[in-house]
């Protein structure tokens, strides 16, 4: 849906991972709606294993969602790197992201598109669960996905 930069929010002077909404997808409404959607949904989750959204807005033509900014890697490029994981570690990682995913749940909030590239590796906060870009809000009257189309990974 966009590209990501590192960037510096002068507000308050420190660094942030700027999602920017591609160019071509900023003229439709829809995709500018589903954008807004994934910055509001991960807004209104609290938990310290999902990535926090700092800031939502629109420069006129672009739209961009300001992140915390993750200093670690991607758990694709963890596995890339170490191959396969020791059984205790992928226990404990996967019983973080569970726990993303109930609270997620627990707000009405369908993640959609689980995989390595959208989970982080951190040395200070384990894993973290990332990239709402096509969660479903299950507690919205409005769908932004027509009945049978299917999304994700």
């Amino acid at each position: 849906m966009g590209v990501v930069y590192r960037a510096t929010q002068l507000s308050l002077d420190r660094s942030v991972a700027l999602k920017v909404l591609a160019p071509e997808l900023a003229r439709d409404a829809e995709q500018r709606s589903r954008f807004v959607q994934e910055g509001r949904l991960a807004a209104k989750v609290r938990h310290p294993g999902l990535v926090r959204v700092l800031e939502v807005g629109d420069n006129g033509d672009q739209l961009f969602l300001a992140y915390e900014l993750i200093r670690g890697q991607t758990l694709r490029e963890f596995l890339d790197q170490r191959g396969s994981l020791p059984p205790a570690l992928a226990v404990d990682m996967a019983a973080g992201i569970a726990e993303v995913l109930a609270t997620l749940h627990g707000e009405g909030v369908l993640h959609r598109d689980l995989k390595p590239a959208n989970l982080f590796v951190t040395q200070d906060r384990g894993i973290l669960v990332g990239d709402l870009g096509i969660a479903k809000d299950l507690l919205a009257s409005r769908m932004l996905t027509a009945a049978g189309l299917l999304l994700g990974t």
